[in-house]
């Protein structure tokens, strides 16, 4: 979600937060918190945004997905099908 490197994967969306150019409330809010933004600040480095990115991939691909008949797709996104 940032419009001014909408064809690149980069850090501009943080450079962009920090100078309060976020598109959504929640995106603000994150200036609010002093952990939030202080992960903020380190984010608008592009080297550090893409070890926390790899980092994240690689927890990502650790969770244990059901899939086929093992898993179900949720019919409300916040409760358990019963």
């Amino acid at each position: 979600m940032d419009p001014g490197s909408s064809t690149s994967f980069d850090s501009h969306y943080f450079v962009n937060l920090k100078a309060r150019q976020g598109m959504f409330t929640s995106d603000a809010t994150l200036l609010t918190n002093s952990r939030a933004a202080a992960l903020v600040d380190k984010l608008q480095d592009n080297g550090v945004f893409f070890d926390h990115f790899k980092n994240s991939i690689k927890r990502m691909g650790q969770i244990g997905v059901l899939t086929g008949a093992s898993g179900q797709i949720r019919n409300k996104c916040n409760v358990v099908n019963s």
